[in-house]
């Protein structure tokens, strides 16, 4: 018995240099992989920083070109022309502000900067995401002149309740006296919607 323990003392005491050598370098390792994730989050963070910025300024350039553009200092094609393709929804959602504020012939100037963006709205109306499609609906409505109302003619048909109710809206303000006939026969598609919005979209048909 004090030979076996004897015995098994002298072998740990003879495996100790090799046991602390496994432990200082599962600690190292342990040590570098929270500096590499350390490392990992700060590089992230100020990427997002850099990414914020260059949004900010990009943005800022666009409403400078888009005020000058609605004073008729500019062509609106000089505007276009400066969005990339993987910048199109920031610029879009940088035009739903004045789209809903201007009148008279800055809404002409406004639509002739959008119309370059409608094919590729359109072609969202055919996701097969409902929030995409609807969406891409709201702003056809918001940027799109008369000629896209036959976009949302279409978009009426929508499986999408939430689709066919913002069609609806904005078709009454796009369309012209001969789409009631085809709102009214979607008003079964839209019992959730408060009938005084749809009363008013009605009254507001091609105004």
């Amino acid at each position: 018995m004090s030979t076996s323990l004897f015995s098994q003392i002298e072998r740990l005491s003879t495996d100790t240099p090799e046991l602390l050598l496994i432990l200082i370098l599962a600690s190292a390792g342990l040590a570098v992989l929270a500096l590499g994730f350390g490392l990992v989050a700060v590089g992230s963070h100020l990427w997002h920083r850099i990414k914020e910025r260059q949004r900010a300024a990009r943005t800022e350039a666009w409403r400078t070109q888009l005020l000058e553009v609605l004073a008729g200092e500019r062509p609106p094609r000089s505007l276009v022309d400066s969005v990339s393709t993987t910048h199109r929804d920031d610029f879009l959602q940088l035009l739903l502000p004045y789209a809903t504020t201007v009148r008279g012939p800055v809404t002409e100037r406004m639509q002739a900067i959008a119309r370059s963006f409608m094919p590729r709205l359109r072609r969202k109306l055919r996701s097969r995401w409902p929030l995409v499609r609807a969406q891409a609906a709201q702003w056809i409505g918001l940027l799109g002149g008369p000629e896209q109302a036959s976009a949302l003619r279409d978009a009426l048909d929508d499986p999408s309740d939430r689709v066919v109710e913002i069609a609806f809206r904005r078709l009454a303000q796009l369309g012209g006296p001969a789409d009631t006939e085809r709102l009214l026969a979607r008003l079964d598609r839209l019992s959730h919607v408060d009938r005084r919005r749809i009363s008013s979209a009605l009254v507001a048909l091609g105004d």
